[in-house]
């Protein structure tokens, strides 16, 4: 029977019955978005919403040919897509598949399909010559997998599907051996992945070092130097023209070490500006306005204005570089501007200039915002290598909760982690409640999201460190936990004096009591906190036994002192002195 034949009798046997067809699918995609995806919930229905449709575009698209160069199932970005499966697309679809219960079928396939174009690669150069595939053809645009590696590393990483990293690294090492090519600086994190693959698979502390030898990491300082500000665009990473600002300077905030004040600078001058930034209604441009104002104006191509990788590495870039709040605002203004119209969930292949969809409606192409939800807002990550599971929430404060299950393998079976975070405001006070249950992995990570505001009450033994943005603690065989903090705006509420406590160890030692206490924001002019003690409450009898530098970020501590501390939050331990009986004082020496 040829493939016409048989396309015509299952559609006559669809219409034949087409309720029981319908709800035979409805019963198939349920099942699915119950159980091979996480779990997702928020207190904006809109968003949630969203997430379920884009992981159905995701899950719908998938085909397992096993013909010709496509031997392994995968999904794609439109449905009976001429163009096959994109090489460039995949960079977003293969850290999605991550995130799946079943990832020999949803996620390995993926990264594998590529590996048929080897034979056709140019090694010199690490490229294959397809940015298309089908099972009998691949398109004569060559480039580079190199952000394909980091995805399949985050796939082991949510597996430790050791055939599966074999099978991917016999193909990265024939491919890559000689030049990783560049990808908005994702090399280097390339690197740092092959390497972890190499180890992993057995090979030798020298072929790890060999990657990093290709991208000549000990040069990335000069290479990154070279690129900030260049052409003279201030606030700007890579500029070529610089009358023809892109977007993919924001693609490069997804590098490990894009500094943090960098990030805010270039977004802020940027991304939020709606003038000559790339700001359109709240979303990112693929433009700076000068540009998009030059193609409207010479009749050039404006189909292609705003798009889902734009907006994905950008967001997801701002993210990964610490600039939350930011991320936040963008990242909500994109899905509700760009996902949901006419009150319900759609992905289009772009927007065009006058802010009217183009191209295909149903475009996986969107599916990098799952990413930015689970990743971004939510924080999530875990490994089963390292058997670790960190949540790093950036909850919205237009949200009062998100909620979340995971599903995480073990054995030849899955479980489910569950994460939900509560928020709640009442007389200036911010509440925030997380909930963590079922976790079998040995480490657990929680790192609350401080919304740039001052601590007035935390769980002591967090994790001292010198971000201010999260507070961060860290358990060992913890299955569940549930954890409180409270927070306020230094502007509105006396930081110190509704924070202060003095109680006992929560360590249970009954030769210890535990200070508490934070500052807010100190003055410019402050050059140090300190704690002191005396047995009364003779002003000249107190004496220094904990002091914070805090220009050079440090420490100083006392006989029988330890402490926990963040930025302007403090936990101090102290022995009981020999009196039975001690008296504290603060203060803000400038």
């Amino acid at each position: 029977m040829t493939d016409g034949a048989t396309a015509i009798a299952e559609a006559q046997s669809v219409l034949a019955d087409s309720s029981a067809a319908l709800q035979a699918k409805t019963d198939h995609m349920n099942d699915l978005l119950n159980n091979q995806i996480p779990y997702f919930r928020c207190s904006d229905n809109d968003i949630v919403q969203i997430y379920y449709y884009l992981w159905a575009i995701y899950l719908m698209y998938y085909i397992d040919v096993d013909e010709g160069f496509e031997q392994y199932p995968h999904t794609q970005s439109a449905v009976n897509n001429f163009l096959g499966a994109h090489r460039y697309d995949a960079n977003i679809q293969i850290p999605v598949g991550a995130w799946t219960a079943d990832k020999e079928y949803y996620a390995n396939g993926n990264v594998l399909l590529w590996k048929a174009m080897l034979p056709y690669a140019d090694l010199t150069t690490g490229r294959i010559p397809a940015d298309n595939i089908g099972k009998a053809w691949y398109s004569g645009l060559s480039g580079g997998v190199t952000g394909h590696v980091i995805g399949a590393w985050q796939i082991y990483e949510h597996s430790r599907d050791e055939a599966f990293l074999a099978e991917a690294y016999d193909f990265y090492r024939a491919l890559m051996w000689n030049t990783i090519p560049g990808f908005w600086g994702h090399q280097y994190e390339a690197a740092d992945c092959l390497g972890k693959m190499a180890l992993e698979l057995g090979y030798p502390q020298s072929e790890a070092n060999h990657w990093q030898g290709v991208v000549n990491s000990a040069n990335f300082d000069n290479w990154f130097d070279s690129l900030w500000e260049k052409n003279g665009v201030e606030h700007y990473f890579g500029a070529g023209n610089s009358n023809k600002l892109a977007w993919t300077t924001f693609a490069y905030l997804n590098l490990e070490d894009f500094p943090q004040d960098l990030a805010r600078e270039m977004i802020e001058t940027w991304a939020l500006d709606d003038v000559v930034g790339f700001n359109r209604q709240g979303q990112m441009g693929t433009t700076d306005l000068v540009w998009w104002q030059e193609l409207i104006n010479t009749g050039g191509n404006t189909n292609f204005m705003i798009t889902p990788d734009t907006n994905f590495f950008a967001l997801q870039g701002m993210y990964r570089s610490g600039v939350y709040d930011h991320a936040n605002s963008l990242t909500l203004a994109h899905l509700k501007n760009y996902n949901m119209k006419w009150g319900i969930p759609c992905a289009p292949e772009a927007v065009s200039a006058d802010y009217e969809f183009h191209g295909d409606q149903y475009s996986n192409f969107n599916a990098g915002k799952i990413l930015n939800i689970l990743e971004g807002i939510c924080g999530l990550s875990y490994s089963v290598v390292d058997s670790s599971f960190t949540v790093a929430d950036n909850l919205p404060q237009e949200w009062t909760f998100m909620e979340t299950y995971i599903p995480i393998k073990e054995g030849n079976q899955n479980y489910w982690t569950r994460v939900k975070i509560d928020r709640s405001e009442a007389g200036g006070i911010l509440t925030k409640e997380l909930e963590i249950e079922n976790n079998r992995l040995l480490n657990l990570n929680i790192e609350p999201w401080l919304e740039g505001f001052s601590v007035l009450e935390a769980p002591a033994n967090y994790v001292s460190t010198a971000e201010s943005s999260h507070i961060a603690y860290q358990f060992q065989n913890q299955i569940d936990l549930s954890l409180e903090l409270k927070l306020a705006d230094p502007n509105e509420v006396d930081i110190l004096r509704r924070s202060f406590s003095v109680a006992p160890s929560p360590d249970e030692n009954p030769d210890e009591v535990c200070i508490q206490f934070g500052i807010g924001s100190p003055p410019v002019s402050a050059s140090a906190v300190v704690l002191e003690r005396s047995v009364s409450l003779e002003p000249n009898d107190f004496e220094e036994v904990y002091r914070y530098e805090i220009m050079g970020n440090t420490e100083v501590l006392g006989t029988d002192i330890r402490s926990d501390a963040m930025p302007y939050y403090f936990t101090i331990f102290d022995q009981m002195m020999p009196a039975g009986r001690a008296f504290y004082r603060v203060r803000v020496l400038e």
